[in-house]
């Protein structure tokens, strides 16, 4: 019988040591040996693609406000690392584009990107999504995950090739 050795996907990075879905809490997942990470995609008033978990950013900075009421340039000024520890202030929320050419850069660094469904049900979302996996040339060690299963339909549909999940 062959066992397969489990792969080790640190949520959101190593959220228990660094902000968590921050380029630092991914740094640090792969330092401490896991395989890869998982980080949650959502889009900004704007348009533009950030990693972060929820909607709100009330736990993780010193404001209220959702993400998709403010512009990337707006999230970009907060900082996303004091309420974790002093050592992370000034933390900044990581676009999609940094979150991938991070991974990209750290051999072996396997990806599992989560898909937040828009508020507006935006169809430019998933195309901007399969755009930035593309540009970062990581789909072969990506996951493509979500709940709502529409979002990947549209994304294997512009990319056959990605693998998704659910």
């Amino acid at each position: 019988m062959e066992f397969m050795t489990p792969e080790i996907i640190a949520h959101r990075g190593a959220s228990y040591l660094a902000p968590e879905n921050t380029l630092s809490a991914f740094r640090k997942a792969m330092e401490i040996g896991a395989d890869g990470v998982e980080m949650d995609v959502q889009q900004t008033r704007d348009k533009k693609l950030v990693i972060h978990h929820d909607f709100v950013i009330d736990w993780h900075t010193d404001m209220r406000g959702q993400i998709y009421d403010m512009t990337e340039g707006e999230l970009k000024a907060l900082d996303f690392g004091s309420w974790k520890d002093v050592n992370y202030r000034n933390e900044r929320i990581a676009t999609l584009q940094e979150a991938l050419a991070l991974c990209r850069s750290m051999e072996g660094c396997a990806v599992q990107l989560e898909m937040k469904s828009t508020m507006d049900n935006d169809p430019a979302f998933v195309s901007g999504v399969v755009d930035a996996i593309r540009a970062a040339d990581i789909a072969d060690r990506l996951v493509l995950i979500s709940f709502n299963h529409d979002l990947l339909r549209q994304a294997k549909a512009l990319m056959p090739e990605l693998r998704v999940g659910v």
